[in-house]
């Protein structure tokens, strides 16, 4: 299953995941979660084709995940603000602010991307499609 990460570095970490869908498959914050242990916990959710960030620029540690998992970084266009990270996770169960910061980067990348998905789906093409695309490739030549 391909998946995007929104990843929220710090002292406390927080991990969002969702699909193609936008469905949300989890939310997760913890302290002391290093590269390694955000590398592993990512790989047990399934293949991670964008690990997204709420701010510019990409902070180093998304741009080291990203290189390690083999995953595209999506960046948003400017920082988004308290207000637009709240109402982007607003009717989703948060528990603190390294959560709702990781599912509002998660889900601008899926907004960002959404148009596209909905195109290749209704294509008859799948989510290795999407992923493909994600990387650089046309819809035609994924």
């Amino acid at each position: 299953m391909y998946l995007i990460a929104g990843v929220d570095p710090g002292t406390k970490v927080g991990i969002a995941v969702i699909n193609f869908n936008g469905e949300l498959i989890d939310l997760f914050s913890s302290k002391d979660f290093g590269l390694g242990r955000v590398t592993e916990y990512l790989i047990q959710k399934g293949r991670i084709s964008i690990i997204a960030t709420d701010v510019t620029p990409v902070p180093g540690f998304i741009s080291k995940l990203a290189t390690r998992m083999g995953s595209a970084i999506f960046i948003p266009d400017h920082s988004l603000s308290i207000r637009e990270k709240i109402e982007l996770s607003r009717d989703y169960p948060t528990e603190d602010a390294h959560q709702r910061d990781a599912l509002a980067a998660a889900l601008t990348a899926f907004n960002r991307f959404k148009n596209k998905f909905e195109k290749i789906s209704s294509i008859g093409c799948d989510d290795e499609v999407k992923h493909l695309v994600l990387h650089g490739h046309s819809i035609k030549s994924a």
